[in-house]
């Protein structure tokens, strides 16, 4: 009668302790399974702020003329393309300013980062304009990943 009630009591400790690995298996794949989708949001969030829609008028007197949109969490949120050499070279990146009220200080916020995308000082800051989303001050490359 002991030895059963032994082997029962060790079946139940081996059957927690398999459970137990079971669950924490079940955790990996349930932090992995967050990673990946974290990853999937982030990708989708680069390819929006690398999108220069085709049809807007991206000129300097258009971002001038743009209406003062705030973000989505009322601030001014700001994104910059930086080319290289001029507003007609190839576009190396984007750079991004916020501030809570001033639209002059988040176009400032932004221009720090021009260094980061264009670190040889051959860059320049064009075609700034309002963004609906708020996103993190920063530099971005072409495609939209942080620099």
């Amino acid at each position: 009668m002991r030895f059963i009630k032994g082997a029962v009591a060790l079946l139940a400790v081996g059957a927690v302790a398999f459970g137990g690995s079971i669950a924490g298996t079940s955790y990996v794949l349930d932090s992995r399974e967050q990673a990946e989708l974290e990853a999937q949001e982030e990708a989708q969030l680069a390819r929006e702020r690398s999108a220069i829609e085709p049809g807007v008028d991206d000129s300097v007197e258009a971002a001038a003329n743009a209406p003062e949109i705030r973000d989505n969490i009322g601030s001014f949120t700001v994104r910059c393309q930086v080319h290289e050499g001029d507003e007609d070279g190839p576009l190396m990146g984007f750079v991004f300013g916020n501030h809570h009220q001033s639209l002059d200080t988040a176009l400032h916020s932004a221009e720090i980062f021009l260094s980061r995308v264009a670190p040889e000082g051959n860059g320049e800051v064009s075609h700034c304009r309002t963004w609906e989303d708020y996103t993190s001050m920063g530099a971005f490359d072409e495609n939209g990943r942080p620099v």
